[in-house]
């Protein structure tokens, strides 16, 4: 689980976050809800207390369950920190251990040092993705860990030879590959894994016959490929796998008739991504159980969705470089649609007002689309929006005024678009609105009036607009501000004065403002500050001090300024655990 109490989710790789927040977790059910597993009887020891102890000290992600006897830690997670022999040995002893997330970790790991984890008995799911220092040598360390259910080694340099010399791992269920080194060899120790569900293989070098080979893992229900040199011939397997029901298949050699073999499938999600036509849909007109679909087109393509009208589940649709034809969104079930997102889409005002008919619609995302006035007439016409992101798409002042009646409206983006910010006048009655994303508008002091009267925002971005000093005074009455991005302004020393009276925020970000050393004890009143983001500023050794004051601070984004090593040193002397971002590529962690 992330800091905000919800599910970690993305695990196939993507790095989503330079960041994760901190958090605990209690309760049994929370754990039980993660893990499946029991903690009735674990049996704690003084070994096991002290190494939660010093766990617990690192400040990372982890799941507990506090009302068991001897707390039993179920689940870890590092991401982004250096991993030391150490602190895997710390580790190892926390003998409750089910789920370890070591996600783009660092370290000179030796295959004996990650050995220690074989000691854990209960564990069940390991995830070192992006973790570049875990290759075969400590795979096969890890050979004894016989009841594992899910391995991740997206990212990391493990070879199908790697993966070959792996016996005995039957209980597996879920496994992610990702490397040009997974080759036909992996997939014949993987076409043995009886139990398998979950199978990624992202820019791999498995070919037509090796992907084939998977024919006998009849309890295959999810399938997710990324390749370049799979052709149509390899998604003959589909034929195969009866209990498929997430299928993604990335890949530029495939063409419509490579899902002509899905027809008897009953599938719940469907990406694809290729240079496809209308025919790949009139092949899936049958699924119709399907939920969340998502098409990307490498190119400008038709797209006629009247395959997808009796899709009567259908939730979630994404769809990129498409112009749509026909009916368009009419064929969408109007009842069961949430989530619309068109990503560089041809969007005209037939085809916005064809939206309207999508009324129980809660998220639009529309990016790099040419939005008319009357097309944000039709859009404001979704009452039942909870976020609305539209995204490079010429939006003025005044068409914002046909978003004026959105009142279940919690998230508007408006990034990059012709914003003065004057068209906010329009849109403050919206009483739910909690974050507000203007990054990349000619914002200016003057409007930030409008902003000010959305007394319930938690989170604003004014990231790259012309806001000076004076319009950050204007935002003082904002109490529930959680997170402030207005980076690459026009800001000074003095902008701090008013900065500190927001004192309920945790997240601060002002780089590229003409900020010195002496203004940072004007922050002292935001005892809750976590992140911190000084790059391009004045900032230097000498003003380090004054994080003292930030107890909670957890990570410094102080990129291209003149804070060096020792000042690192000095940060740490207050701030044990605290990441620092001195080099966007190579961060400074403990």
């Amino acid at each position: 689980m992330s800091g905000n109490g919800k599910p970690i989710t993305g695990i196939e790789g993507s790095v989503q976050n330079k960041v994760m927040s901190l958090g605990i977790y209690f309760g049994e059910k929370s754990a039980a809800k993660l893990t499946g597993g029991t903690t009735k009887s674990f049996v704690p020891t003084a070994d096991y207390a002290e190494a939660l102890k010093e766990v617990e000290s690192w400040k990372v992600d982890r799941v507990i369950d506090e009302d068991a006897p001897g707390r039993p830690i179920k689940m870890l997670r590092m991401q982004g920190r250096t991993l030391t022999p150490k602190k895997l040995e710390v580790i190892s002893r926390l003998t409750s251990l089910e789920e370890i997330f070591f996600v783009q970790t660092f370290g000179a790991i030796k295959p004996e040092h990650v050995a220690v984890l074989t000691k854990l008995p209960a564990l069940t799911s390991l995830d070192v993705a992006h973790s570049y220092w875990f290759d075969d040598s400590h795979l096969l360390a890890l050979r004894d860990l016989t009841n594992l259910v899910n391995l991740n080694v997206y990212g990391t340099r493990v070879t199908g030879g790697g993966i070959s010399q792996i016996k005995g791992w039957n209980k597996l269920e879920h496994l992610t590959l990702s490397s040009r080194f997974i080759d036909d060899s992996a997939i014949n120790t993987i076409s043995r894994m009886p139990w398998l569900q979950h199978l990624v293989l992202h820019d791999t070098a498995v070919s037509d016959e090796g992907l084939r080979r998977l024919e006998s893992v009849k309890a295959i229900k999810t399938l997710r490929v990324h390749s370049r040199i799979l052709t149509d011939e390899a998604f003959q397997v589909l034929k195969h796998l009866p209990d498929l029901t997430d299928v993604a298949v990335n890949g530029g050699h495939l063409t419509d008739e490579a899902f002509d073999s899905t027809t008897h499938l009953q599938l719940k999600t469907l990406s694809i991504s290729a240079t496809l036509g209308e025919k790949v849909l009139r092949a899936l007109a049958k699924q119709t159980d399907v939920t969340e679909f998502r098409m990307i087109n490498y190119g400008p393509v038709e797209v006629d969705l009247s395959a997808m009208k009796n899709w009567k589940n259908l939730r979630v649709v994404y769809l990129q470089h498409g112009e749509l034809v026909g009916e368009g969104f009419r064929n969408l079930s109007a009842e069961s649609m949430k989530d619309l997102q068109l990503h560089r889409c041809v969007l005209t005002a037939e085809n916005a007002e064809q939206l309207v008919t999508l009324t129980n619609l809660e998220n639009l995302v529309i990016f790099g689309s040419e939005l008319s006035d009357e097309a944000l007439a039709h859009i404001g016409r979704l009452k039942n929006l909870k976020s609305l992101n539209i995204v490079q798409c010429g939006v003025t002042d005044a068409g914002l005024e046909h978003l004026k009646d959105l009142p279940q409206l919690k998230f508007l983006g408006l990034a990059t678009n012709n914003l003065t910010g004057s068209g906010l006048q329009h849109v403050t009655g919206s009483p739910l609105l909690d974050n507000l994303d203007l990054q990349n508008n000619k914002i200016t002091d003057a409007s930030l009036d409008y902003v000010a009267k959305f007394t319930g925002l938690k989170k604003l971005n004014l990231d790259v607009t012309q806001i000076s000093d004076a319009g950050v005074a204007k935002l003082t009455g904002l109490q529930k501000l959680e997170a402030i991005t207005i980076a690459r302004n026009r800001l000074t020393d003095g902008c701090f004065d008013d900065l500190a009276k927001i004192t309920s925020l945790q997240d601060l970000n002002v780089a590229g403002a003409s900020l010195t050393d002496a203004s940072l004890p004007k922050l002292k009143p935001l005892t809750k500050l976590i992140h911190l983001g000084l790059t391009n500023t004045g900032f230097t050794n000498a003003g380090i001090p004054h994080l003292d004051a930030f107890t909670e601070l957890r990570t410094l984004y102080a990129d291209t300024t003149r804070m060096n090593d020792k000042g690192t040193v000095r940060a740490r002397q207050t701030h044990p655990h605290l990441e620092v971002w001195r080099n966007a590529m190579n961060p400074d962690r403990f």
